[in-house]
């Protein structure tokens, strides 16, 4: 059971982490399970970002834009700002590395405002530890083991969230994080019993 997560005022979730989520099918029950404020950063409104949405056999074929709306209007997402301090951070972050703005800007963002960063990026996770070592961070895969642990859907359930997030956004945790074996046994179940 994930019980050790120090919770702060809000959770920042990069791009790539809601388009895990979205992607998952729970989103929605995964951001109420969550003990804080969801956020992300303006840019995901907008900018592009997308998931696979294709027929089961091959997910590829087509493209779905990832709509944060109807989570915005429930109150279990909220868009936050950018200020100069923020943007002066995110230019001083990026200078040190070559990092994405779907990463720096979040990151920035949850750093002034002493909130949690999720991320699933190595590179960011490290380069934010060097420089900014009061940033906390958790990944997708904390959140989801969150959710998992906390409302205890159905095996079924929890299987086919992570079968559509590994085949809609291509999600995999790192080899190295505490929860990829829980992670990879339940991708490999449903793979197993519905075929890849």
């Amino acid at each position: 059971m994930i019980d050790d997560i120090v919770w702060r005022e809000a959770c920042m979730l990069t791009p790539s982490c809601l388009m895990n989520l979205y992607a998952s099918g729970q989103m929605e029950r995964i951001l109420k399970s969550l003990p804080v404020a969801a956020m992300c950063a303006a840019m995901i409104s907008t900018k592009p970002y997308c998931i696979y949405s294709g027929p089961e056999e091959d997910v590829t074929q087509k493209k779905e834009s990832v709509n944060i709306q109807p989570f915005v209007e429930k109150n279990l997402l909220s868009i936050a700002a950018m200020d100069r301090d923020m943007m002066t951070t995110a230019v001083n972050i990026s200078s040190r590395g070559v990092i994405d703005d779907g990463e720096v800007i979040p990151g920035a963002i949850a750093f002034h405002n002493r909130w949690l960063l999720v991320t699933d990026n190595l590179y960011t996770r490290t380069l934010f530890s060097q420089h900014l070592p009061e940033l906390s961070s958790l990944s997708t895969i904390d959140i989801f083991k969150y959710w998992a642990d906390m409302l205890c859907p159905g095996a079924q359930e929890i299987e086919d969230a992570v079968k559509s997030m590994y085949k809609r956004a291509r999600y995999m945790p790192h080899t190295g994080h505490r929860w990829y074996h829980w992670w990879d046994h339940l991708r490999q179940n449903s793979s197993n019993m519905r075929g890849k």
